[in-house]
């Protein structure tokens, strides 16, 4: 079915609702363009602190210690980019990541007070 044949098929209801849909969506970031894998690595090493933290724990700890976190898997990471965390079996990039997104959540909550 060709682009022109498409657009008959719609209705006056179809449109309306893509308009609504585009107004309210309207600079807002489109978070489906993230990709899955790098969710998923932040998923896993929060999975993996499960073992050692309770769940949320991170949201207590100073951000100096996960900028130190984040600088030694980095080091590691541009040693070698298919390096492996010894204590968690995941990647370092994957550990990276986690460290990013924990200080990004932290500097946003200390810019809300």
């Amino acid at each position: 079915m060709g682009n022109l044949e498409q657009e008959l098929w719609k209705t006056a209801l179809d449109i309306d609702i893509d308009k609504y849909i585009y107004k309210t969506d309207k600079g807002k970031p489109r978070l489906a363009l993230v990709p899955a894998s790098t969710i998923e690595s932040v998923g896993k090493v929060m999975t993996h602190g499960l073992s050692k933290y309770k769940e949320g724990s991170w949201k207590e700890v100073e951000s100096w210690r996960y900028k130190d976190a984040m600088m030694r898997h980095l080091c590691c990471y541009l040693e070698d980019e298919n390096s492996v965390d010894e204590e968690s079996g995941l990647l370092h990039i994957e550990h990276l990541l986690t460290n990013i997104a924990f200080l990004n959540e932290l500097r946003l909550w200390l810019t809300k007070e």
